[in-house]
């Protein structure tokens, strides 16, 4: 497995150094993160560093969608050289995801010939975009290689019956690292259960649990909402009159006047347009107008569907 992992490594250095160099030529010579969320959590990380939770020295506030991240950046935040820790990390966290490819490809590839096998882990890093991801100086890179360590643990668990002892940690750690990926850790947490591994799954469900809430309990201790702002940020979009319920009130309003402005002898009716037409077929207002569609010259009304 040597071969393969030594192939995409190759690969993967070039294309971060490339990225890296015409960041720097873009930016004149200075070094940025590609998002200034990042920059966000180094102000975190630097005042948890001093014991404060917070951007502000002056107030507390939570506006990391990361429980860990800060934690794991502050030892380094106090220093200048605390500003490329992200990078740092990130560049690590990449190689470790690309060995984890390897291992999974290694797996699911029948005739392991090094070639495919470095060919396929090199496709997984462009799909999943590790490069890019170290460049926003998040979680995003830590994410991925939490997430790629659950897919491995859980396929080794499977081929071979043999729980890896890091698999409970990639679990409970990566609601921690991305709140979005309690989701994952339920999914794994399920398979185990299903393996009959159920004191194993209900433990680390209960730790997720336990950990989750503590740290809202420690939010809500310091005068805070119970998650992370960017987290009720998300959370309001995805209401009924928030972000995404406005959007699709506005794309059913533009449906309409568009289905208003047709010809005169087409009619486009969706399938629940067409459920509620056959229900109002009793009312004989309705029918006299569907009657009064059809085109004065005897022609046939078109109908898209």
């Amino acid at each position: 497995m040597g071969s393969p992992f030594r192939v995409a490594l190759v690969f993967l250095v070039a294309l971060i150094g490339a990225e890296l160099a015409a960041l720097m030529v873009l930016n004149h010579g200075t070094f940025t993160y590609t998002l200034d969320d990042a920059y966000i959590h180094i102000a975190l990380a630097e005042h948890i560093s001093h014991g404060h939770y917070g951007i502000n020295a002056t107030e507390f506030s939570a506006p990391s969608s990361s429980i860990a991240w800060p934690f794991i950046l502050a030892p380094a935040a106090r220093f200048e050289i605390g500003l490329y820790a992200p990078l740092v990390l990130n560049i690590v966290f990449a190689v470790a995801t690309l060995y984890v490819f390897v291992r999974i490809t290694t797996l699911a590839v029948a005739d392991r010939v090094p070639g495919v096998i470095a060919a396929i882990s090199i496709a997984l890093v462009l799909a999943t975009n590790t490069v890019g991801l170290v460049f926003i100086g998040l979680e995003h890179s830590l994410q991925l290689l939490i997430t790629a360590m659950i897919a491995l643990g859980l396929a080794l668990e499977s081929s071979s019956e043999v729980m890896p002892s890091w698999l409970p940690l990639a679990i409970v750690s990566g609601p921690l690292v991305r709140y979005e990926n309690a989701a994952i850790s339920l999914v794994a947490l399920t398979y185990l259960f299903l393996r009959g591994r159920y004191r194993m799954s209900i433990a680390l469900g209960l730790v997720v649990a336990l950990s989750l809430g503590a740290f809202s309990l420690f939010l809500m201790s310091l005068g805070l909402d119970p998650l992370p702002t960017s987290i009720m940020a998300k959370t309001a979009a995805v209401a009924p009159n928030g972000q995404l319920g406005g959007f699709a009130l506005h794309l059913r309003e533009s449906g309409h006047q568009r289905s208003r402005h047709l010809p005169h002898g087409v009619r486009v009716i969706s399938p629940r347009l067409r459920c509620i037409q056959h229900r109002s077929t009793k009312a004989p207002a309705r029918a006299g107008r569907a009657a009064s569609d059809r085109p004065a010259h005897g022609g046939r009304a078109v109908r898209l569907v």
